[in-house]
């Protein structure tokens, strides 16, 4: 008879042991599952800033482009930068990159002319564009290029810049 209810309380006391290891089991699934989520969130959110980073850039070589080819192409086209600028140095103008036009306005600094022009492109994109034309003959381009150039305010506004520096 001893041996008959050990038998008995045995299979009694492993009842509550099922129903632990399902808990158990469920909340790590849970838990992965919250994790794995977590992950894709950020990953996502790191994609979004790489293309908008993608996008300054893009603006930014445009302008820069754009401000390269006027200033060679523009010599036999018509004066832009260089011979405008020493003509008159307040002179202000509009050149055109593919099918955006800019306004060009003209400085003379100490030692160099400075050219600056803003083009807005079709997506909310925009460059800020400088071109210093030295004395002694060397050029700079800055270009900084902007993803979003509303007036609204954009928590993933990014600006990248470029510099090109020539004789």
């Amino acid at each position: 008879m001893i041996i008959n209810t050990y038998k008995k309380n045995n299979f009694y006391n492993k009842k509550g042991f099922t129903l632990i290891f399902a808990i158990l089991i469920s909340s790590l699934l849970v838990g992965i599952g919250i994790a794995i989520t977590n992950l894709a969130i950020r990953q996502l959110s790191i994609a979004s800033v790489s293309r908008e980073s993608q996008l300054a850039f893009y603006a930014a070589d445009a302008g820069a482009e754009c401000a390269l080819y006027w200033d060679i192409h523009g010599k036999t086209l018509s004066p832009i930068f260089y011979f405008s600028s020493v003509y008159d140095p307040n002179q202000v103008g509009t050149l055109y990159c593919g099918s955006s036009s800019a306004t060009l306005t003209s400085t003379l600094g100490t030692g160099y002319y400075q050219n600056i022009f803003k083009i807005q492109y079709t997506s909310s994109s925009c460059a800020y564009v400088s071109i210093k034309k030295y004395f002694t003959g060397r050029n700079l381009i800055e270009s900084s290029g902007i993803n979003d150039c509303s007036a609204s305010v954009n928590p993933y506004r990014v600006e990248r810049s470029i510099r090109i520096e020539y004789h």
